[in-house]
């Protein structure tokens, strides 16, 4: 039990792999900053469109083959079994590589005709054109980071995506004046003031296809570095009847498909929204996309922990061990709670702040930053259930709920959207009556599988008051210190002193346990704290 309990934390545990994704969100935060300075809400507008629809294509192609594929490779050559691995990674880029050119040609082709249907005018064609050519070769990463996960290498992977992220930043600064430029003579020629704002969304769209060829290249170039070693585990597997590349390939299918079904979920909730939107006239919903970025940490939290949750509660339930399943997902359950309530409930007090800061004084956007604190903290709660049940061997009834959230969310939106809300603010509130129907049933069958009863006050309620209370003080700090001190150092004090005052609430109240803090991600402060504050 002491060496359960003295476990470091699993960003320490995951390494680089565990921290790429907040790198690249950060420089991801960064460019959307930078677009909507430059471009404008009704270039964001151009942008979005695009950027939803290669979304949508990239989860169908691509989101979850470095999972599938990287297990299935490592499977292969746990058994010494290098040929099957090999013939997998061959297999497997051949079908992505024919389902992208199912997507891309035709798209790319006919882009206008594509554009006329899904958004009513042709002048998203070449967005929609630059992002097929991003997406192809994000998915190509995607298949050669899986094959070197499956085979223990998972730097290149993680560096790739840094490297993508990068150049994509960099990119987009300097293809800012040369879209500009064209969309300004395109604006003459057509005379129309939106070609204008069509191409100078191209500089990131266009940012982002230059990051996915540099990162396709870098993991291009370890690949051929590697090639002698690829070479001499093939001439040492002593396999003597490889398996056939349809039973690799049905295998792979038949574990893809359910994971690509989740991931789709939401991805699909806004394309189709999205569009059903355009349809009516209403142009609200890229306002999404800041929102999203800036609560994507949420997101990012809640995926890794109950990734690495997931991956534990594996190994307990085979043993039946329910009591140190129940242990576990407390303590995780703890964290979770700990580390997004704060966030949100700063970020809802603070909306206003933060629009004006990063964005712009849009009462529209601060409302939507608002609505879309609450719809965060259920879709984290959603993520986290959904892995805990896959983890459960409970994959049929997850997919049944994955198809009934999608069908109940485009509901929610189109009765939300009928009643006279804009688009954006219908959708997140779509989103967070989903995510909460997706999670209490998640829970539901969870409870009733592990029979989990948690300390609910010190799991939910005790982070919670804690939370409000620090909302409470960010609020108060706004209306007294912004017209003194500006935007960037109100947020910036506030979070300083929200931050110390939550860690402090948090100990007093006895949320965790002494070696408990150790598991907490970036928790080597908060730990220092309970300690000065114990004596």
């Amino acid at each position: 039990m002491d060496g359960r309990k003295r476990r470091a934390n699993y960003m320490k545990q995951g390494g680089l792999k565990m921290y790429a994704p907040w790198v690249i969100w950060l420089i991801a935060f960064v460019k959307m900053i930078y677009l909507y300075a430059q471009i404008g809400q009704k270039g964001i507008t151009f942008y979005v469109a695009a950027l939803f629809t290669i979304l949508f294509i990239y989860v169908l192609t691509a989101a979850v083959i470095p999972d599938v594929l990287g297990r299935m490779v490592y499977f292969q050559k746990s058994r010494d079994c290098s040929k099957n691995a090999h013939r997998l990674y061959h297999t497997v880029m051949i079908l992505t590589l024919l389902v992208l050119l199912l997507f891309c040609v035709p798209g790319f082709l006919l882009a206008e005709p594509f554009s006329k249907a899904l958004f009513g005018t042709v002048q998203y064609a070449f967005p929609l054109q630059v992002g097929l050519i991003a997406v192809f070769f994000l998915t190509l990463q995607q298949c050669m980071k899986g094959y070197l996960e499956g085979s223990s290498i998972p730097l290149p992977g993680s560096l790739s995506g840094i490297v993508t992220a990068l150049i994509s930043l960099l990119a987009t600064i300097c293809l800012k004046n040369v879209c500009s430029g064209a969309g300004t003579r395109a604006a003459a020629v057509f005379r129309q003031e939106d070609y204008y704002y069509a191409y100078a969304a191209v500089c990131g769209i266009g940012g982002l296809a230059v990051g996915a060829f540099l990162g396709f290249l870098f993991l291009l170039f370890v690949m051929l570095l590697l090639r002698r070693t690829i070479r001499a585990e093939l001439n040492a597997d002593e396999t003597r009847s490889p398996e056939s590349r349809k039973n690799l390939l049905s295998d792979y299918i038949l574990l893809y498909l359910p994971q690509m079904l989740h991931e789709l979920l939401f991805s699909a909730l806004a394309f189709g929204c999205m569009v059903y939107a355009f349809h009516k006239g209403d142009v609200t919903m890229p306002l999404v996309l800041p929102v999203f970025m800036l609560y994507m940490p949420v997101v990012l939290y809640a995926q890794q922990l109950s990734g690495y949750l997931a991956r534990q509660l594996r190994v307990i339930l085979k043993k039946q061990d329910y009591q140190h399943a129940r242990e576990r997902m407390a303590v995780m359950g703890k964290i979770l709670f700990y580390l997004i309530l704060p966030v949100c409930a700063f970020l809802l007090a603070q909306a206003n702040v933060v629009s004006a800061a990063f964005f712009d004084e849009n009462k529209e956007l601060t409302q939507l930053l608002q609505t879309g604190c609450i719809a965060a903290v259920f879709l984290a709660l959603a993520i986290c259930a959904r892995k805990l049940l896959s983890a459960m061997q409970r994959q049929f009834f997850c997919n049944g709920l994955t198809i009934a959230a999608l069908l109940a969310g485009y509901w929610f939106f189109t009765l939300l959207f009928g009643s006279g809300q804009h688009a954006g603010n219908a959708f997140l509130q779509a989103v967070f009556l989903t995510a909460l129907c997706l999670s209490l049933a998640e829970f539901a069958m969870i409870s009733k599988r592990v029979r989990f009863r948690a300390d609910l006050l010190r799991m939910i309620v005790f982070p919670l008051i804690s939370a409000v209370l620090t909302g409470a003080v960010a609020f108060l700090m706004q209306m007294l210190l912004l017209k003194s001190l500006g935007g960037i150092m109100t947020l910036l004090l506030s979070m300083v002193i929200c931050y110390l005052l939550y860690q402090v609430l948090i100990i007093f109240l006895g949320v965790f346990q002494k070696h408990e803090w150790r598991q907490i991600p970036f928790g080597s402060l908060p730990e220092l704290l309970a300690r000065k504050l114990g004596r």
